[in-house]
């Protein structure tokens, strides 16, 4: 019975090692990807309008921020989470847009609004970012229910003082809403609260750089499977010495 016990002890621990190495991490990480200071914003009287931690993470269908606030969010919060995907491309005048004015410093692609009731994207880039003047790829959702036309979400928790928004890529919904962002891309992010209350990271201070990411890291895999023929003869060594022990 001993003999049998030891004979699985090989099987067991590979099993145990690969269920520790090769299962892929779900969801935000617990550390932000960036945090603002605290109590920083403009308008003193609106702590939702405090920007104060941000987390970036996707998958292979999404692109997800985590935003918590430094107090919770209501029909009159206006957060906008602009995007660029080339430096040489894109607006930085982001006055008259989308009732959130105020220039941005550096060229965004794309932006992601929740303005109260409703959630929208804009394309900078096609020279229409003026709130009365929608491009062809504009999507403003009214519907109340914070999807983007379908393309996206929006989670609130945290007595609403964080919410999550999650959009797809290289989607669209009647040919419009269309995020040409993919796996392997590197974005440069920058946040905004109503008008100029609050910029994440401040003006004047570079965006946050994230890189789309793939499949999970399999590197201990293949170092499990380098490492397979060592670990098989310290075992039949310890096998052999331990069945002389018990004979």
């Amino acid at each position: 019975m001993n003999e049998k016990k030891l004979r699985l002890a090989p099987i067991l621990l590979l099993v145990l090692l690969c269920g520790t190495f090769c299962m892929p991490a779900m969801g935000f990480s617990e550390t932000p990807t960036y945090i603002d200071d605290y109590n920083d914003h403009h308008q003193k009287d609106y702590p939702a309008e405090d920007i104060w931690k941000v987390w970036i993470d996707n998958n292979a269908t999404h692109i997800m921020f985590k935003v918590e606030c430094n107090g919770s969010l209501d029909v009159w919060t206006e957060l906008g989470i602009y995007i660029s995907t080339n430096d040489a491309t894109g607006s930085n005048d982001s006055n008259g847009f989308a009732a959130i004015d105020g220039p941005l410093d550096f060229l965004a692609d794309y932006c992601l609004l929740l303005d109260g009731d409703h959630s929208d994207f804009f394309d900078l880039g096609d020279g229409t970012d003026d709130t009365y003047t929608y491009g062809t790829n504009d999507i403003q959702d009214w519907t109340g229910s914070h999807t983007f036309g379908g393309l996206g979400y929006v989670i609130f928790s945290n007595g609403d003082r964080v919410v999550e928004i999650g959009y797809k890529l290289q989607a669209t919904s009647g040919n419009q809403g269309y995020l040409d962002v993919e796996i392997g891309d590197t974005i440069k992010c920058k946040l905004k609260c109503y008008e100029d209350s609050d910029f994440a990271p401040d003006l004047g201070e570079s965006p946050i750089v994230y890189t789309l990411t793939g499949e999970p890291d399999l590197t201990w895999v293949i170092l499990l499977i380098i490492l397979f023929p060592v670990i098989g003869v310290a075992l039949g060594i310890f096998l052999y010495y331990r069945k002389k022990e018990v004979i």
